[in-house]
């Protein structure tokens, strides 16, 4: 515990050097992977390391598990029992580990409050100060705020005792006081309001709006591609004036010369708002979507403001600085104002604040695909599954297609027909729009399935469903990637994306991994599925004392020398084997995983955000699921003996047990019992791999002997 406390200690110094008092003080941390869960038990026993003082708790108050199976735990400080509304703490958990932790605390607090005016006194200062600011009021009630677990002794309250401060401004030393906090419900319109009160004086320090005031839902307008639609504007306060602003979403629409398009009647029926019309609606669609499918807000998460030009002149699209510019007829080309298009130049947004890739080269025709992938998904979104799913600007006149992207002369193989070589051409910041076309590919055949060739090579891969695909996509641009990331990291990181996702058991892993086979692209370091022991890899590692390690999720194989002295691990999910002209003479270890081709092929339930369209691509089942809950016991075994047992008998099924090696030395007929029994005690102890093989199928499993 006293390494975890020095280093937390560190950390709250290093982002605040000066210890003032009242100050509010943010900290994050994450801790080594060489922690235990022991040292991280207890992490605010000590009030002194976060600075709380003696009359400061963290109290969790909420605890949940996200999508992966992270969980996730809040806290809020209190000081005597009151609650700071400054003051909280989440603290993340994996595998019941914790991994890192993040949030904020106010040290230095000493309020006096044994004295405090009467909560009617403090309410009726608020109204007071409401009809002034604001508009007069008849009827309202007094609440307390709505979700808000009050910590006040005092259960008699309207609203609650809290602690806060006078200023909103960052980082400056604050002036923190106790207040009365409660919510003025208007009866009018049902609208709420949050009023803080000074306990101590009556003086209202503010009185907030509960409302995400997003402007005039009731908007109707025609787009270009979508008929009639509604949508959010505002009334801006001039008389019959609304424009094309989304306080809610912060998207604000201006016309090519970065006027506001202004409308009397909230009614956008005419030919010259048909462009703003469209950008600002695809633009709060393509908002929805991320917010729906991956709850992220805004292109950075946090609502940042995007401001649009509809009708640019320029005649093209682009994202740039928080803008979106999407080129009109006014520009003298058909309008680029399509949900796809729209969506495309959102997602540039969207990377600027993750992966930030360099747009140039390989990082930059990942860039572009992505924007391509998720202006389709934005598109499927609103539209569901239709001919023009996987084309790139079909209403206007498509550009690129996903699903064969040589139509627009665009490559679909990784250094093949129709790529463009950035080492001798700079042109189109060396090639970003065509050899985006690789990964676009990839996208299509993990979604949909497919067989593409790759020098004498025909790889299939059996669709996972449009939803899933996207899913692996988004986790790895925001997790994996980084600004120089090339077509190898990124199929590395799609690769632990979905293992992330579902385990790197699923038989999706394996058709994320054959689709970027599929589309020639290879990685050395990424987690393969079935791969061979690089030889002189290991003899270099080993040259230099450092342990060579590989891991796959099916079959390894190797024929190499691993000499005395030296750490090898291998790691497969179905079987290891060792060749001949293997050389085991050094510190050898071989695991072997429950990835089976049973649990690799049979369809597990897709991930659970289904947001529109015909849903997730299924897995003819019956195709590919082999025989299923195969029973071996005792396992492990003690005497070599064991038994293998089928739930039915299946026409010319066989079992075979198999040493590390690859040499069978036990096969068997299954009989009308259903049941095998094989004895091994004559071989060395270990492990050992039991194969059902059926029709040309099979299952593999483990037995231990010891």
């Amino acid at each position: 515990m006293k390494k975890v406390k020095n280093k937390l200690l560190a950390l709250i110094v290093l982002f605040s050097p000066h210890i003032m008092a009242q100050k509010t003080i943010p900290n994050w941390l994450a801790f080594p992977e060489k922690e235990t869960a022991n040292d991280r038990v207890d992490v605010f026993e000590n009030k002194n390391y976060f600075q709380l003082g003696e009359n400061s708790e963290m109290i969790k108050y909420k605890e949940y598990v996200d999508e992966i199976g992270m969980k996730h735990e809040r806290y809020i400080q209190t000081y005597k029992g009151i609650r700071v509304e400054e003051g909280h703490y989440i603290l993340h958990y994996s595998n019941g580990e914790l991994k890192n932790m993040n949030g904020a605390t106010v040290s230095g607090l000493n309020i006096d409050y044994t004295t405090i005016i009467d909560e009617n006194v403090a309410i009726t200062n608020a109204v007071n100060k409401f009809i002034k600011d604001f508009h007069p009021i008849k009827n309202y009630l007094i609440e307390k705020p709505a979700g808000y677990v009050s910590l006040s002794k005092d259960k008699n309250l309207k609203g609650s005792l809290v602690i806060t401060s006078e200023s909103s401004v960052k980082n400056e030393d604050k002036a923190f006081l106790i207040c009365y906090k409660f919510n003025i419900v208007l009866a009018e319109d049902h609208s709420s309001y949050t009023a803080y009160v000074n306990a101590l004086t009556g003086d209202v320090i503010s009185i907030r709006t509960n409302v995400r005031n997003c402007g005039i839902g009731t908007a109707t307008g025609t787009t270009f591609y979508n008929g009639t639609q509604t949508f959010v504007t505002k009334w801006t306060g001039s008389i019959g004036k609304y424009k094309l602003y989304d306080d809610c979403r912060k998207i604000y629409t201006y016309d090519g010369g970065g006027s506001p398009y202004k409308d009397n009647d909230n009614v956008w029926t005419d030919t010259d708002d048909r462009e703003g019309v469209s950008v600002h609606w695809g633009l709060q669609r393509t908002f929805d979507f991320f917010e729906y499918a991956y709850n992220l807000t805004g292109v950075d998460g946090f609502y940042q403001q995007v401001d649009a030009l509809a009708d640019w002149t320029n005649g093209n699209a682009q994202w740039g600085s928080n803008q979106v510019r999407i080129g009109g007829e006014g520009g003298g080309f058909n309008s680029y104002a399509s949900l796809d298009i729209i969506g495309h130049e959102w997602t540039h947004g969207v990377d600027e604040y993750s992966a930030n890739l360099v747009y140039q080269d390989e990082s930059g025709a990942l860039d572009e695909s992505f924007a391509d992938i998720f202006g389709t998904m934005v598109e499927y979104y609103v539209e569901g599954a239709h001919s023009g799913t996987y084309l790139m600007g079909d209403d206007p006149g498509a550009i690129r297609s996903l699903s064969n992207p040589s139509t627009y002369g665009h490559p679909s193989i990784y250094e093949g027909t129709n790529w463009h070589d950035y080492n001798t051409d700079p042109s189109d910041f060396g090639g970003v729009h065509t050899n985006s076309g690789v990964q676009n590919h990839w996208f299509y055949l993990l979604a949909e399935g497919g067989s593409q060739t790759v020098g004498s090579t025909t790889y299939t891969v059996t669709g996972i469903g449009i939803e899933n695909a996207a899913y692996v996509a988004y986790k790895n641009r925001r997790d994996y990637l980084s600004s120089n990331s090339e077509f190898a990291d990124s199929k590395n990181g799609s690769i632990f994306a979905a293992i992330d996702i579902w385990g790197e058991c699923d038989w999706k892993v394996e058709q994320v991994i054959k689709a970027w086979n599929a589309v020639g692209v290879s990685s050395t370091n990424g987690v393969a599925y079935d791969n061979a022991v690089n030889c002189s890899a290991v003899s270099f590692l080993h040259s230099f004392g450092i342990p060579y390690n590989h891991k796959v999720i099916n079959n390894l194989t190797s024929n190499c020398t691993y000499a005395p002295g030296k750490i090898t691990s291998l790691t497969a999910g179905n079987e290891i084997r060792l060749q001949p002209g293997s050389n085991i003479e050094g510190d050898f270890i071989a695991h072997i995983y429950d990835c089976l081709d049973s649990n690799m092929r049979t369809a597990s339930s897709p991930y659970p955000n289904n947001y529109g369209g015909f849903g997730n691509t299924a897995v003819d089942i019956d195709k590919v699921t082999l025989v299923s809950d195969v029973s071996i016991y005792p396992n492990p075994t003690v005497d070599g003996k064991f038994n293998v047992e089928l739930p039915e008998n299946t026409v010319e099924t066989h079992v075979e047990v198999v040493n590390l090696m690859g040499a069978i030395i036990y096969t068997s007929q299954v009989t009308e019992s259903n049941r095998v029994t094989f004895d091994i005690a004559e071989q060395p102890k270990g492990i050992y791999l039991v194969r059902i093989i059926s029709n040309g199928n099979s299952i593999t499993k483990k037995i231990i002997y010891n």
